[in-house]
């Protein structure tokens, strides 16, 4: 796959992911976001909430295995693709954190929404081909 250098999402997309997030805090929110990925763009259509059973859902995320099932095979389905994964760190910056590099494959892109202040800010990242991993420009569509 090629590394993704960029990402679209819609206002109306962004703003419902964070209002889903926001209900849910001070836990960490996460799941998975559909769209398509072509040219080292990945195009954000829309969000799949997951329920998190991590036995520290203030301060980690796990997906419900179930739930994450679930998604996968409907996103097959439905000729979907999953370009990333989001979670929520409740009262910090939208900062990769060691635990969440660990438990990150790679693939698609790894979204993180911060909630330092009380609103929301997002970051997109990336792994590159040498395994290091790039901060994404995001660009927001009517």
């Amino acid at each position: 796959m090629t590394a993704i250098a960029k990402v679209y999402v819609s206002e109306s997309m962004l703003a419902a992911l964070f209002e889903t997030c926001r209900r849910r805090l001070p836990y960490e929110s996460c799941g998975i976001v559909l769209g398509a990925c072509s040219a080292g763009a990945a195009v954000a259509e829309t969000f799949v909430l997951l329920r998190n059973v991590s036995a520290d859902p203030l301060r980690s995320f796990r997906f419900d295995p179930a739930e994450w099932t679930e998604a996968y095979g409907a996103a097959q389905k439905n000729q979907r693709e999953i370009v990333g994964f989001f979670h929520v760190h409740p009262d910090a910056d939208p900062v990769l954190s060691p635990l969440d590099l660990q438990g990150w494959d790679g693939s698609g892109t790894c979204w993180v929404i911060g909630f330092p202040a009380g609103d929301p800010i997002l970051a997109v990242y990336s792994q590159q081909a040498d395994g290091s991993v790039r901060l994404l420009p995001v660009a927001r569509r009517p």
